[in-house]
């Protein structure tokens, strides 16, 4: 079987689609982290060494609770609401995933900040909190440009 070496031209409204839904989740994530921008900003404009103190301990704290994460679940709650309300026609199977995929984060986020509400007294490793963060933005990126692309998609058509 000869490939047409025009083979991608199939594809270009699904590559479409896919480059709109990375760019709606750069976006989103730029005003996601804002408070870490506004942070930042303040960290290099502070002049003395108590300020800075502050300004890294608010830092801190941010990421110690998990801030990122909960962020992310509502991201992925409004591609939720965006797909109920959409006029998307899709099978049963595929629905269920997406609805299944959607709580899934809820779960995996309560676990690990339920042992942070609870056990206040300990040292929590912030490494092992920074890659679970870090693991969340992966899957919101993976999910959000699926379930967006699909989105996208079936507004072209």
């Amino acid at each position: 079987m000869i490939m047409n070496k025009y083979w991608w031209r199939a594809y270009k409204d699904v590559l479409s689609c896919m480059g709109k839904a990375m760019l709606w989740f750069l976006l989103n994530m730029i005003f996601v982290s804002a408070p870490f921008w506004i942070i930042g900003i303040l960290t290099a404009f502070a002049f003395n060494e108590k300020t800075k103190a502050i300004i890294d301990e608010e830092f801190s704290k941010l990421l110690k609770d998990c801030t990122i994460s909960f962020v992310l679940c509502a991201i992925i709650g409004a591609i939720m609401v965006d797909f109920i309300f959409s006029k998307a026609i899709i099978g049963k199977k595929l629905s269920f995933i997406i609805a299944w995929f959607t709580f899934l984060p809820l779960l995996i986020v309560t676990i690990p900040y339920s042992f942070l509400m609870c056990d206040k007294s300990s040292n929590n490793d912030f490494h092992t909190l920074m890659s679970f963060q870090f693991g969340m933005i992966g899957y919101t990126f993976i999910y959000c440009t699926l379930v967006k692309t699909i989105l996208f998609r079936r507004e072209v058509k």
